[in-house]
């Protein structure tokens, strides 16, 4: 089943590859924070399209003119942590570590 409209037509397939790659990488990415009890029910592959399935809403968030704040990639970010099933802890200390980067254009945090 297409994830959003269009995304099974032949403009999209040239990126499918690409995709594929950057869904194993979320996966890779995933499993360096996945808790046991995640990774005991979902393999690399599936926890990399869990994870950019949730990035991916950024994409309908700009497709509607909306601006992606740092608190909405803050949120985001949480909600990966938490598919990863990451602590509550965890996902603060993680907070806590980005608050003030500076992203070339202001600050998060």
């Amino acid at each position: 089943m297409p994830r959003f409209p269009g995304d099974h037509s032949e403009v999209f397939e040239e990126f499918q590859p690409a995709f594929q790659e950057l869904t194993a990488a979320y996966g890779r990415l995933g499993v360096g924070v996945v808790s046991d009890p995640v990774a005991a029910t979902v393999g690399v592959n599936q926890l990399g399209g869990l994870l950019i399935q949730a990035v991916e809403v950024v994409i309908r968030m700009r497709s509607r003119g909306d601006e992606v704040t740092c608190d909405h990639a803050q949120a985001i970010a949480a909600t990966c942590l938490r598919i990863c099933g990451a602590s509550e802890e965890r996902i603060a200390r993680a907070a806590a570590a980005i608050r003030g980067w500076d992203r070339g254009g202001g600050s998060c945090g």
